[in-house]
C-alpha cells in the first residue's frame, strides 16, 4: 500500500486529505464527469496507456479515480476499456472509500454501462462477478449474436440509436443515473469537447513532463516518436479553456510516484 492510501483509512481522514490538498474536488457533485491520467504537451491534452511498461503513475492518480467512483451513481466505459484492462475490477479501494460512499448515501456499488460496437468482450471478467454490481451493454449494433451468446446470461441490453459516448449519457440519465463517471479512452471522449456536449467537468491527473529524462523528454515531445506509453490526444488546451469556464489545479504530489497535480475544469 502506498504512504498515501495509508493516510487515507476512514471516511473522514479522506474528507480531511480533500479539505487540504484537493479542495476542489466535490463529492456532492452531480452531473456528467470525465476522469482520465496523462500529460500536456504541444497545447494539448493526452492519455497514458494503463498497465504499459514504463507508463507514468502516481498513488494521487489512483486516488482521484476511486473518488470519481465512490461519488458516482453510474461509470460510462467502453468495450476496449474491457479487453485493454483484465484484470479492472470497480470493487472499493479500500473499505474506507466503500464507507464514505455509504455515508454519501451509495449503498451499492456504481452501476456500469459499457459502450461496445461488436459485443466482443471477454466473458469472464471480473466486472461481470463481482458482488452487487450491476452491468448493462450500450449498443447500436444488433448482428453480433455470436459473440452475445458468449456472454454470461442475464445481462441487460440496451440498444442505442447512434453509437456514441453523448447518445450513451443520454440513456444512462434516463435510468435515473444524477452522477455519471466517464472512463474511455481518447477517440471515444473526443466527441465530449463540443459546444452542446453532455460533459460537465473534467478530472485530470496531470504527469509532469520536469519528471522524465532530458531524452524521454524530447522523444516524447514529437508526436511522431511518441512513447509506447501514450495514446492519443483528446483536447486541446485552447478549446478547454474555452468551453469550461473554471480551472483550479492542486500543488504537485511527490514521493509517491511520478510528480503529479491534479486539475479540475468545470464548465459552470
Amino acid at each position: 500500500m502506498s504512504a498515501l492510501l495509508d493516510r487515507l483509512r476512514s471516511p473522514r481522514a479522506i474528507r480531511q486529505f480533500l479539505e487540504e490538498a484537493l479542495p476542489f474536488v466535490d463529492l456532492d457533485f452531480e452531473g456528467v464527469s470525465q476522469v482520465s491520467a496523462g500529460v500536456v504537451t504541444g497545447g494539448r491534452y493526452w492519455m497514458t496507456r494503463v498497465g504499459e511498461p514504463g507508463a507514468p503513475k502516481s498513488a494521487i492518480d489512483r486516488v482521484v479515480l476511486e473518488l470519481a467512483r465512490t461519488r458516482a451513481d453510474a461509470v460510462l466505459l467502453t468495450g476496449r476499456i474491457l479487453r485493454a484492462e483484465p484484470s479492472l475490477s470497480y470493487a472499493p479501494l479500500t473499505e474506507s472509500f466503500a464507507a464514505l460512499r455509504t455515508e454519501l448515501g451509495r449503498s451499492n456499488p456504481p452501476r456500469l454501462f459499457i459502450l461496445t460496437r461488436s459485443f466482443d468482450l471477454p466473458p469472464a471478467h471480473p466486472v461481470f462477478r463481482e458482488l452487487g454490481t450491476t452491468v448493462t451493454l450500450l449498443s447500436a449494433n444488433e448482428n453480433a449474436s455470436e459473440n452475445i451468446a458468449r456472454l454470461p446470461p442475464g445481462i441487460r441490453r440496451i440498444k442505442l440509436d447512434t453509437p456514441t459516448v453523448a447518445a450513451a449519457i443520454a440513456t444512462i440519465k434516463s435510468e435515473g443515473c444524477r452522477t455519471i463517471s466517464v472512463e474511455a479512452g481518447p477517440n471515444a471522449v473526443r466527441e465530449l469537447y463540443a459546444e452542446d456536449s453532455p460533459l460537465d467537468e473534467l478530472l485530470f491527473a496531470r504527469f509532469l513532463l520536469e519528471s522524465l529524462s532530458r531524452n524521454e523528454a524530447e522523444r516524447y515531445a514529437d508526436p511522431r516518436r511518441k512513447m509506447s506509453w501514450l495514446t492519443a490526444p483528446f483536447v486541446d488546451a485552447s478549446s478547454l479553456a474555452s468551453l469550461f469556464a473554471r480551472r483550479e489545479a492542486s500543488a504537485i504530489f511527490e514521493g509517491d510516484g511520478t510528480p503529479t497535480i491534479v486539475e479540475r475544469h468545470l464548465r459552470s
